[in-house]
């Protein structure tokens, strides 16, 4: 069960996310531009300013919320994640 809810989780109604709102406010070409290694990222953000992103730094915020949710949502790293996890994690206890 856990495994379909995971395949699931992109496709889940979600409520209004910080990168909803960027998506809504057409910073996703500027997510992808950010994934493209630009060289002068804040001089294309410029061109992204908009109502609800005032300047080309928020303009980049949003980018990068679109970002986050997106791998976060993604299936194979979040297996990923979870397997080094395991394997590299220690729990400790101590008694007070």
């Amino acid at each position: 069960l856990a495994d379909v809810e995971e395949l699931y989780l992109p496709y889940k109604e979600k409520r209004r996310t910080k990168a909803t709102i960027a998506r809504e406010a057409g910073l996703f070409p500027l997510a992808r531009l950010i994934l493209q290694n630009i060289v002068d990222l804040e001089k294309e953000a410029e061109k992204f300013v908009c109502e609800g992103f005032a300047t080309g730094k928020e303009a980049l915020t949003g980018a990068v919320d679109i970002l986050v949710e997106a791998l976060s949502e993604d299936v194979t790293l979040r297996s990923m994640t979870y397997q080094e996890v395991l394997s590299h994690s220690k729990l400790t206890s101590q008694a007070k």
